[in-house]
């Protein structure tokens, strides 16, 4: 089975990438808004002014994290799939490739502005407190420091490459990696 797990702080591109990587090998997207928990979540909170930074809050209960990291567990388990997800890599234990997306926080803040269509300022504000949020209770919640990145395969850098080219990389490394080419 083909299990890509792709990690990075908002905004650096998991989804987009893990989009055009389940179109390109024909494979399952798990992310956040694919998964009922998330979609139950949004339900229950329609009027969340911003529903990234209030998920990032909701993860420090535990409940809620456990029911979804059993999700992404379970679609993993039973599909080829790309997760997108910040503990995808950590979680999914037979992977066939885990990757971390480096991207400047100035960038960061870029995409999210020209994505929500809201100010540099307000999107400053978002990625930060989003991504201390969710460091933070990734932290408290599994003991997990999202900065060491010793379980990656690879790294990313997202400003260098246009989407496609790092599609085109990680479906080639990804299928190396399936035929026990590199271990």
């Amino acid at each position: 089975m083909i299990r890509i797990c792709i990690s990075g702080f908002s905004a650096s591109g998991k989804t987009t990438i893990g989009n055009e990587l389940a179109k390109k090998l024909n494979i399952m997207h798990v992310t956040k808004k694919s998964m009922s928990s998330f979609k139950s979540f949004a339900a229950e909170n329609k009027d969340a002014k911003d529903d990234n930074t209030r998920l990032a809050e909701t993860t420090s209960t535990k409940e809620y994290a456990d029911s979804f990291d059993k999700e992404v567990i379970r679609l993993a388990r039973e599909n080829d799939c790309v997760v997108t997800t910040w503990l995808g890599p950590w979680f999914v234990k037979d992977a066939t490739l885990r990757i971390w997306l480096n991207t400047r926080f100035e960038e960061r803040v870029r995409r999210r502005a020209l994505d929500r269509k809201i100010s540099m300022k307000l999107a400053r504000e978002e990625v930060g407190k989003k991504d201390k949020l969710t460091t933070e209770n990734i932290k408290k919640l599994y003991g997990i420091d999202i900065m060491d990145h010793s379980i990656f395969d690879i790294e990313i850098n997202t400003e260098r490459f246009t989407t496609k080219e790092e599609v085109d990389m990680i479906a080639l490394l990804t299928l190396e990696m399936a035929k026990g080419r590199f271990k």
